[in-house]
């Protein structure tokens, strides 16, 4: 609830390393050394993965990848239920709540 919302809503500068630090302290992680490992090979493992899984169509999160399918954001959730719930009916419209 205090990163997904605001993350939506635009209100998490996900940019600044020391808000991150404190969404992983305030859902209980260490973040002792994330500055570091950002700062250094984190970058890289980051940028490797955008370099890996852009050209499949994943971008960002949340993304679900199921079946021959692969759809960005939450409003998908609806969908992804219907789907993974053996695809009774007809398939809900994208909606979602901010």
């Amino acid at each position: 609830d205090s990163v997904y919302p605001p993350f939506w809503r635009r209100e998490l500068d996900i940019e600044d390393v020391r808000v991150i630090c404190d969404c992983l302290e305030r859902a209980g992680v260490d973040s002792a050394g994330f500055e570091q490992f950002q700062a250094a090979n984190g970058r890289d493992a980051h940028d490797a993965l955008q370099a890996q899984l852009h050209p499949s169509g994943i971008y960002g999160v949340p993304t679900y990848v199921f079946g021959k399918n692969v759809l960005f954001g939450r409003e998908h959730l609806p969908y992804l239920r219907w789907y993974l719930a053996g695809e009774q009916g007809n398939p809900p419209d994208a909606a979602y709540e901010l």
